[in-house]
């Protein structure tokens, strides 16, 4: 039981990473999670989300003038 309390596994899961075979801790945000994109479909998500934020902000922008 001291290799499960003490905290070897999750170290060993950190550094060879194994996590398959250890505990992970996670907050609640990890129920918020829907999909695993990789890395060019997470990227190509943010510039579609920042180009849209700027296109609102430039249309605020435009009002107020």
């Amino acid at each position: 039981m001291i290799p499960l309390m003490s905290g070897e596994r999750i170290k060993k899961a950190w550094e060879t990473g194994d996590v398959d075979h250890a505990p992970l801790m996670v907050g609640q945000s990890i129920g918020l999670i829907k999909d695993i994109p990789t890395c060019r479909e997470l990227l190509q998500s943010m510039a579609r989300d920042c180009v849209e934020t700027l296109r609102k902000a430039a249309l605020k922008a435009g009002e107020g003038v």
